[in-house]
């Protein structure tokens, strides 16, 4: 089983987390929901909740064991804050309820479910070229 560690995510991650955070709060407290703030307000967003899901992916990972999982890591975080972002978006239009967002949910799960089975189909125990 390929190893993978922490150390070479922990400083993009910290300042992932500090911008995003620290650009969210300073965004909702001192400024005005103008345009650009808006877009700024998902970029945030999505920087903020894939910083703060990465740990928690990782974890999963590391528990279950996961062979060749270290390029799933980054994916999965990237998904949560694809979701966050797509329900706040959702949210300020008032469109979302428990049904669509757990609709959503299930598609983003499908769809990692059906690149992982891709990537397994692919994968090689010695690391070698996969067959064509």
């Amino acid at each position: 089983m390929d190893t993978f560690n922490f150390k070479s995510y922990f400083f993009p991650l910290i300042f992932m987390l500090v911008a995003g955070w620290g650009g969210l709060v300073y965004l909702l407290t001192q400024t005005q929901p103008y345009v650009w703030q808006r877009w700024a307000f998902f970029v945030l967003l999505f920087m903020a909740s894939t910083a703060s899901a990465f740990p928690f992916v990782f974890l999963w990972h590391r528990w279950r064991q996961t062979p060749d999982a270290e390029q799933a890591l980054v994916r999965q975080s990237l998904w949560v804050g694809a979701y966050a972002v797509l329900y706040a978006w959702l949210e300020m239009m008032f469109t979302v309820s428990l049904g669509l967002a757990a609709g959503l949910a299930l598609i983003f799960l499908g769809l990692e479910s059906a690149i992982r089975l891709i990537e397994r189909a692919r994968w090689t125990p010695g690391g070698g070229q996969p067959h064509a």
